[in-house]
């Protein structure tokens, strides 16, 4: 009998340290992934704060290039300052599919740990990061359109520029830039929301080795 009640004790000793390293675990993935989550979100707020600049810009470096380039292909010009912009936003585009894809990830794990429930976790706001993120992520999905919308006009409109298609494209194209930088500007502010989120669930989980 004596025997019995040993292997129960023993069996359930066990049983508690298993489940609690598991809880531990969620917690310490949850910190590194909500780390490693906020400083994505540093770098994509930086890249959002690119575009708004350059396509605050580039009304300017067509002025700026339209006297010297008149009648030419200005993209076909590298030292046009509109070739310089166009190619910068070009790189922003094909960063910006490749950010979607990380920041995806980053919510899928999020997802993994929340659906844990881990006792030591704190899951309602791990939900708040995550679909704060998702709102983020579909910024970004909205913004892409535009992008593409605004470089395809610009290649148009700058391989034949004449006083007809200037007259009829550029109210489209200032139409369409307007787009992307309130898009860029709402997904900043998402992004300064959600890392706000981050910072007060570090603040408040309670990890020995994150102290």
């Amino acid at each position: 009998m004596k025997k019995q009640i040993q292997l129960v004790i023993c069996f359930t000793l066990s049983l508690m340290t298993l489940v609690a390293c598991g809880m531990t675990q969620e917690l310490e993935q949850s910190l590194d992934t909500t780390k490693e989550l906020s400083k994505q979100l540093t770098n994509q707020y930086d890249t959002m704060q690119s575009t708004i600049s350059l396509s605050e810009k580039i009304i300017k470096a067509y002025e700026t290039d339209i006297e010297q380039f008149a009648g030419d292909n200005i993209l076909k010009e590298e030292d046009s300052e509109l070739f310089k912009n166009y190619s910068k936003r070009v790189d922003i585009l094909e960063e910006i599919n490749k950010d979607k894809k990380k920041l995806g990830s980053y919510k899928k794990e999020l997802e993994r740990i929340v659906n844990n429930q881990a006792v030591d976790v704190d899951n309602e706001a791990l939900t708040t990061i995550r679909d704060s993120l998702d709102i983020i992520i579909n910024n970004i999905e909205a913004i892409k359109p535009f992008m593409e919308s605004s470089l395809s006009q610009e290649k148009e409109l700058y391989q034949d520029l004449n006083e007809e298609a200037i007259v009829e494209k550029m109210p489209l194209l200032e139409r369409t830039n307007g787009s992307i930088i309130l898009l860029a500007e709402e997904t900043c502010s998402n992004i300064l929301y959600t890392k706000d989120l981050i910072n007060n669930f570090q603040k408040s989980a309670q990890s020995p080795s994150h102290k």
